[in-house]
């Protein structure tokens, strides 16, 4: 029982801490640095950054680079929102792209725009449809639970019932595959 209440204050207080520090730092948790990620100081880096990962077309991320008088300078709110304007990159995009990430923007034929949700067994994406330009949602299993024979089980059975539901309400699954050891619904 003591154990617990240690537990829970614990957790509390952290998240009182975290609260303080918010309302004293009202910045966006998405522009604080990442000590584990390679941080992108200017708005040239983060152009490289940008074209390396291939989320849009180069002749339009020079069009938008090209607003700036100059790449050289230190990379800012504004900078970034100017992509974001431009449509070439979602919230979730430059998140990833601050921490350094330019990869796991793409699923086979899928373009990654924000993580809905994330649980014990799997993440759910807004994606869109390379070609059709069309909006899905895509559940994904963790590689790391591959591995577990009952939970990749488990996967496939939720792929066939998600095949076999039709009804306005849920969505059905359009397509089950993997990529290596990445399995994953398409709804």
């Amino acid at each position: 029982r003591n154990q617990v209440f240690h537990d829970l204050t614990l957790r509390y207080s952290s998240n009182a801490m975290l609260r303080a520090f918010k309302l004293r730092y009202p910045c966006p948790s998405i522009y604080m640095p990442n000590p584990m990620s390679q941080p992108v100081p200017t708005i040239k880096d983060f152009v490289d950054l940008l074209r390396k990962s291939g989320l849009a077309e180069p002749a339009a991320i020079d069009q938008v680079a090209s607003s700036f008088k100059t790449l050289d300078t230190a990379l800012t709110n504004d900078a970034t929102a100017a992509f974001i304007d431009a449509k070439l990159i979602t919230d979730w995009h430059l998140k990833q792209l601050l921490k350094g990430k330019h990869r796991g923007f793409f699923l086979e034929r899928y373009k990654l725009l924000n993580e809905l949700g994330k649980g014990g067994m799997s993440s759910v994406y807004l994606a869109e449809h390379t070609g059709m330009h069309l909006p899905v949602a895509i559940k994904v299993l963790p590689v790391k639970r591959v591995n577990e024979k009952s939970y990749l089980e488990r996967f496939k059975r939720e792929a066939k019932a998600s095949f076999k539901l039709r009804h306005d309400n849920i969505a059905g699954a359009t397509n089950f595959d993997h990529s290596g050891d990445l399995w994953y619904i398409v709804l």
